[in-house]
């Protein structure tokens, strides 16, 4: 089950009672919204690489939760496709930013919430991983995920 608020074009507008009621059409309904996400994440982080001064550098390894962004199984553009489902805010703040090697963390920069991103100011790659509410979603998400 999701929590289906909206849709793709509106996420304010009122769902079908189907999709409340029925885990199937829940599933469908969001599902199409996933995909977007994805979408979305793909055209940011294809964007992020291709952003002046990157040329080519790897994004790094990074682990949160039970998961590892090594561009193998799991990229940065899953942890982008994840937060952008609860929506991308921006951060007011990253408590312990320190704590991440081989990232800039910087909620300042970019004024767009995605959760990677290729900090020009300091030619490497950054995470934005905090919501507007504080929270990092994408560990909450990763944290379900059976090792």
């Amino acid at each position: 089950m999701f929590q289906v608020t909206g849709n793709v074009q509106d996420s304010e507008s009122n769902i079908p009672r189907a999709q409340i009621w029925n885990w199937q059409t829940n599933a469908t309904a969001a599902r199409v919204i996933i995909v977007d996400k994805r979408r979305a994440a793909t055209n940011w982080m294809a964007t992020q690489s291709n952003a002046t001064h990157a040329n080519g550098t790897a994004i790094p390894s990074h682990t949160t939760g039970n998961v590892t962004f090594d561009g193998t199984t799991y990229t940065l553009t899953h942890a982008c496709t994840i937060k952008a489902y609860n929506g991308a805010s921006k951060p007011a703040t990253d408590t312990d930013g320190a704590t991440i090697t081989g990232f800039v963390v910087d909620p300042s920069y970019p004024s767009i919430g995605h959760y990677g991103y290729w900090h020009s100011g300091q030619n490497k790659w950054g995470l934005c991983r905090f919501n507007s509410l504080g929270f990092n979603y994408v560990l909450r998400v990763c944290e379900e995920v059976e090792p």
